[in-house]
């Protein structure tokens, strides 16, 4: 039987490729933030959550994914695709344009 108890039985021969491979009961990581330990299985559980899972720009602005924990801030100050508001909407502006189209703007 499997050492992680998970309830299956195998020969020998096979025994050690499914507990160091297979078994979802086995010990691991998080393979993006390597803080959170537990099974295989679980780990899942923890990737909505982890700080460091890669996510995308929902504004697709680049190929490349931010961590979890940066993309707020990516979005907020250097997506260059993100809608914002002119820098005078206080003295009545109301246009709304992708940040890399603001600087015309401001012109």
């Amino acid at each position: 039987p499997c050492n992680h108890k998970c309830g299956d039985v195998f020969s020998r021969h096979l025994l050690a490729n499914h507990q160091g491979e297979e078994c979802p009961k086995r010990p691991y990581s998080c393979d993006y933030c390597r803080e959170y330990a537990s099974t295989f299985e679980d780990v899942i559980n923890h990737w909505p959550e982890c700080k460091c899972y890669p996510l995308s720009c929902p504004n697709q602005c680049t190929p490349y994914a931010f961590e979890r924990q940066h993309l707020a801030d990516h979005l907020s100050h250097d997506c260059p695709l993100m809608v914002v508001n002119c820098d005078f909407q206080y003295a009545g502006c109301e246009v709304h344009l992708p940040r890399k189209d603001m600087p015309a703007h401001l012109q």
